[in-house]
């Protein structure tokens, strides 16, 4: 019975190795399973504007994607996790690389103002501009007078051109005042020597992180005036200057979130936070929000007006056209935890301010001949993440009470508001 026990002793002691072997591979593969739903919840949070923009060109090759990395997280084996984030990083390469059109050079001289160009999309901007083939006078707007010139320094040191002294010009423009925009415009008078701006970059804005922030000096909501009012200012004053003014605006997708309460029951509303009302802005937002203090939400509102003033601006100014960019997530300073050495822009869930540029570039310096579309009618057009020119708010969740007709209706009405507060309070002498 010895001799029959010894080899099952032998057995036990052969499975053990074995036992160990296979748990340390699960372990192993657990942690890669784990690494890769990690990631791809981040990739696909930052990066759903542009998965919706090669959705909207391509939705049968995109849906078959999305499935089959589905499928190769679910199969939960070390192969198919690795390659569900191979196919991540070759989504980034074509949105981020291949299906971007080449940067336009500009066809003449140009003059360009751009908002909060001392950093990020606008820095970026500011000296893409200045390298341009046929270099660009680019006006740099900032609130920082040394932050300004110091920019501009970096700019001109990167620069070939032999004026590139007077290509990049930096100027104050502190956009929670609207004297200093009236300055601003009469400085761009002295500095283009009367020259007309031919394209204004309505680019500066920041998130309120305080819980509250006060009512400014003009009674108003301080984001809602420095992100809309004061841009609203400086497009009415240059356009005085040159009817056919292009004008630029830095949107943002987070505008979307202001069409949810058309797809959820109103009871689930407070629920999930949707506490504005459908379009974020209505005449009771106009009447009694503007002149509230400021939290985080005001962002939102604020990126939302920008895209009903660029919706409107060609309606009040017929021989103008303006164009509102969906930069989806860029890697900017604009919040704190966007800076440091493990980013979301390092780890590819956002672009780069660098590749964030080229639907601005676009908007900025590619013809829009006034003949393909009737402006005055239409009004103004959005640019998303890959470039591709849309009408406003022609998602399908713009529907119902934010639906592009009501949409439409609202921008008369913040046009109207609008004036009629820098009539009084901005010293307009020119809105309309």
């Amino acid at each position: 019975m010895g001799k029959k026990t010894a080899p099952s002793s032998s057995n036990g002691s052969n499975k053990e190795p074995s036992n160990n072997k296979s748990s340390s591979s699960s372990l192993i593969s657990m942690i890669i399973n784990l690494v890769t739903v990690v990631y791809t919840s981040g990739f696909v949070s930052f990066r759903i504007v542009e998965i919706a923009s090669l959705t909207a060109l391509f939705p049968m090759q995109v849906l078959t994607s999305f499935v089959a990395c589905i499928f190769m997280m679910k199969v939960a084996k070390v192969p198919w996790s690795l390659l569900a984030i191979l196919s991540m990083a070759a989504l980034v390469w074509i949105t981020d690389d291949y299906i971007l059109e080449p940067i336009p050079s500009s066809q003449q001289h140009m003059v360009v103002v751009i908002t909060g160009a001392n950093s990020g999309v606008g820095f970026e901007t500011a000296k893409a501009l200045a390298q341009n083939e046929n270099p660009v006078t680019v006006i740099m707007g900032c609130r920082s007078v040394t932050k300004c010139q110091a920019a501009a320094e970096t700019i001109r040191a990167t620069t070939t051109s032999s004026s590139r002294d007077t290509n990049v010009i930096p100027l104050q423009l502190d956009l929670s005042s609207f004297e200093s925009v009236h300055r601003f415009v009469d400085s761009v008078k002295v500095a283009t020597f009367g020259l007309p701006v031919d394209v204004l970059f309505n680019n500066a804005g920041y998130v309120p992180f305080e819980k509250v922030e006060t009512p400014n000096e003009y009674g108003l909501d301080p984001s809602f005036t420095s992100m809309h009012l004061s841009h609203h200012l400086l497009a009415e004053l240059l356009v005085k200057q040159n009817p056919r003014l292009r004008l630029v605006a830095t949107s943002s997708g987070t505008h979307h979130t202001c069409a949810m309460n058309t797809l959820l029951p109103k009871q689930l509303h407070n629920v999930v936070g949707l506490t504005n009302a459908p379009g974020c802005i209505d005449r009771s937002y106009l009447a009694t929000n503007i002149y509230s203090a400021t939290n985080d939400d005001k962002y939102i509102v604020a990126k939302m007006a920008n895209v009903l003033h660029v919706s409107e601006f060609p309606r009040r100014h017929p021989s103008s056209t303006s164009i509102a960019i969906d930069l989806g997530w860029v890697g900017t300073s604009i919040q704190p935890w966007m800076s440091g050495q493990i980013t979301p822009t390092s780890l590819g869930w956002m672009r780069s301010a660098r590749v964030g540029i080229y639907p601005m570039l676009q908007a900025i310096l590619q013809p829009f001949p006034q003949e393909n579309r009737n402006w005055s009618q239409q009004g103004g057009v959005t640019i998303d993440t890959l470039g591709n020119i849309r009408e406003p708010f022609s998602y399908p969740w713009w529907r119902g009470d934010a639906s592009p007709e009501t949409m439409k209706v609202v921008s008369k009405e913040l046009w109207t508001k609008s004036t009629e507060i820098l009539q009084q309070q901005g010293g307009c002498t020119v809105c309309q």
